[in-house]
């Protein structure tokens, strides 16, 4: 929109006279902004804006203040520009920019960031040097866990994070309550059984409404939970009247956390589960997209968990001046040859998962140094085949298939106590066919018999098996004839 420039002889326009009843009020303000939207919103309700060319007030408002400027002598200009302070005094006529005054564009989320960062930082590093842990991962998960330091227990019991303990537990400790939701027969049952539950009122306070019953009549009512509890225990007929459509109850159930002593501490306990439950010394890595997507995977999350956490770990990084970071690419799928797959893997580290370390594999009753990586679950395979096996669960899960139940690795003792259990004798078979231990892949950590979700051994025609049928042996895997679950890398 253009509003014309005062010239003489001058046209009155529509809007002028608002404009000339607020110029002195524009000359003695510092806040030119205010005054210029409130000229502007005048200016637009007179008229002044044709339909076809609609403006934002802010447009107006803009319009107007340089106009205003434009007609105040340059002496006026000079004088008000020191007054507000806009800017040097040699800069001629000012600007509507010129009145503008600069604001913090961080959001609340980059206020809150930065915020823990400055606070945890300094444990999450010395989480780092003990466990290894990149510490922008331990970071993520601490802001995950605690909603960026909003927990409560920061201030009850000094962690960023929830870690239940049994109640005999002899270290500090404090009860916090969870929410739970009951049915009435479930309250029934733990009122008999003398479970500790306190109600979530719908009402004011911890109030709930109840059916009581007075001469065999029911009547609606009120009260608290406590003396709820009270008079059921005593024998009196209530009943709980839920408002909620499923007909549930919310109550809080007392839980004990652990308690430490300071939330540095319970940073580097964070630190130390992290380690302890999910990653092998080869995720120890610098990256810390590689190492929280990889703990992703092997902790059983979904895609969203890594995602959500690594969007958080590249804010952190972002605020340190760093670039971002990604997961890792995959690890490479190898082909598998008797040559390659027989070697001494023994001092080979597990490219993905959790390394168990050095054992002794067969092969045709001969043996040689194996080392064994649980990838997931129960299924742990030769650190050799253990990239192939990744990629492989990795595939059929961008699928919607999920292969990641079964076993793999079986110690020679444990597939002679397995042969036993299936009725083998070395002369007359086995009543459930079972390979000796020596001639065993499993014990060779070479195959794996998957399962379904259900705990059922893959049967033919099952999605899984479907899926290893058209992929399996891209990744050097292939079935053993006479079972559907067994899959290996020489098909034995």
């Amino acid at each position: 929109m253009y509003i014309p420039k005062h010239e003489a002889p001058r046209t009155e326009i529509p809007g002028d006279r608002y404009f000339d009843d607020l110029k002195t009020k524009l000359k003695k303000t510092a806040a030119v902004m205010s005054a210029a939207v409130a000229l502007g919103g005048a200016v637009f309700f007179a008229g002044e804006i044709s339909e076809d060319e609609p403006e934002s007030l802010a447009d107006v408002a803009t319009s107007v203040i340089e106009r205003y400027y434009e007609n105040v002598s340059s002496e006026e200009a000079e004088d008000k520009r020191v007054a507000d302070d806009t800017g040097p005094s040699d800069q001629g006529q000012l600007t509507f920019a010129d009145t503008l005054t600069p604001v913090d564009s961080k959001t609340p989320e980059q206020i809150r960031l930065e915020n823990f960062i400055s606070s945890y930082k300094d444990a999450a590093i010395v989480a780092q040097n003990t466990f290894q842990v990149p510490y922008e991962a331990v970071l993520a998960e601490a802001i995950v866990a605690s909603n960026y330091g909003e927990i409560e227990t920061i201030k009850t019991a000094n962690s960023v994070f929830i870690e239940p303990v049994p109640t005999d537990w002899q270290g500090p400790k404090h009860k916090i309550y969870i929410n739970e939701l009951a049915s009435k027969e479930n309250i029934d049952i733990k009122l008999a059984n003398g479970e500790q539950f306190r109600f979530v009122g719908d009402q004011e306070g911890d109030f709930i409404s109840v059916k009581a019953y007075e001469n065999g009549q029911p009547k609606e009512t009120s009260m608290s939970g406590e003396i709820f509890k009270l008079m059921k225990i005593g024998g009196v007929k209530l009943e709980i009247i839920s408002h909620r459509e499923d007909g549930l109850v919310l109550i809080e159930k007392p839980i004990y956390i652990r308690k430490f002593n300071s939330p540095g501490e319970s940073i580097l306990r964070l630190a130390e589960i992290m380690r302890s439950y999910y990653v092998s010394d080869a995720l120890l890595d610098s990256n810390p997209g590689w190492f929280i997507g990889k703990h992703a995977f092997v902790a059983g999350q979904p895609e969203n968990y890594a995602n959500h956490r690594l969007n958080i770990i590249n804010e952190i990084r972002k605020t340190e001046g760093q670039p971002e970071t990604g997961f890792a690419p995959p690890p490479e799928t190898k082909e598998i040859t008797p040559e390659y797959y027989l070697q001494d893997s023994s001092q080979i580290p597990c490219p993905v998962g959790v390394d168990r370390g050095a054992r002794v594999g067969y092969f045709n009753g001969v043996t040689h140094n194996i080392r064994v990586c649980n990838i997931v679950d129960g299924i742990t395979v030769n650190t050799l085949l253990a990239g192939n096996v990744y990629n492989m669960l990795q595939a059929a899960e961008a699928e919607g298939v999920n292969i990641k139940l079964g076993w793999g690795y079986a110690s020679y003792e444990f597939q002679a106590e397995k042969r036993e259990r299936n009725g083998c004798n070395d002369g007359d078979g086995c009543e459930t066919p079972t390979a000796l231990p020596e001639n065993s892949e499993h014990v060779n950590a070479g195959a794996i018999d998957f399962r379904n979700v259900d705990g059922t051994l893959l049967d033919y025609g099952d999605p899984g098996h479907n899926w290893l049928k058209l992929h399996a042996h891209e990744y050097g895997f292939y079935q053993l004839p006479s079972e559907s679950w067994h899959w290996s890398w020489n098909g034995e």
